[in-house]
């Protein structure tokens, strides 16, 4: 299991950078969950659009899945904070390794609800049974294209 820190030690390059993580949301802080949701997307959309980060975040009940991609110096940055902030607990890093292409270009930062609780787990049942870490990581990966697919179709 790779620890939240040890995403920040790797290799700069020149390629783009793909990071992706799950969490569990900390609820009872000062504000509604709503409230939050809506200034981590203010907030995000702003600080990745100027510094070319793209990505997508995926919400449930209790979780955050997210994808984020950029040059590698932006993304470690940008974890780093994530890591550290209190919004999230029980932080996992699924995947973090240099692409050809990003996955979710087209977005600054975009939003999606899981289907249900259960959808979010099944994507990371590799990951918590150590069997194979990328297997999780490329289900979450499947089921935010699959999710942002529907959601342009409405």
């Amino acid at each position: 299991m790779m620890s939240a820190s040890s995403v920040l030690d790797m290799a700069d390059g020149d390629t783009i950078y793909k990071v992706v993580y799950r969490s569990q949301i900390v609820r009872g802080l000062e504000t509604s969950f709503d409230t939050d949701i809506e200034r981590i997307l203010s907030v995000s959309r702003e600080w990745n659009a100027a510094n070319d980060i793209t990505g997508a975040l995926m919400l449930t009940a209790t979780g955050y899945a997210q994808v984020l991609e950029g040059s590698a110096h932006a993304v470690k940055s940008l974890f780093g904070h994530i890591a550290c902030d209190k919004r999230h607990q029980s932080i996992e890093l699924m995947y973090s390794e240099s692409h050809e292409e990003r996955d979710f270009g087209n977005w600054a930062m975009t939003i999606v609800r899981a289907p249900s609780e259960s959808d979010i787990e099944l994507a990371s049942t590799a990951y918590q049974r150590d069997i194979v870490i990328s297997n999780g990581a490329e289900d979450i990966l499947m089921m935010l294209r699959w999710l942002l697919y529907k959601k342009k179709a409405h």
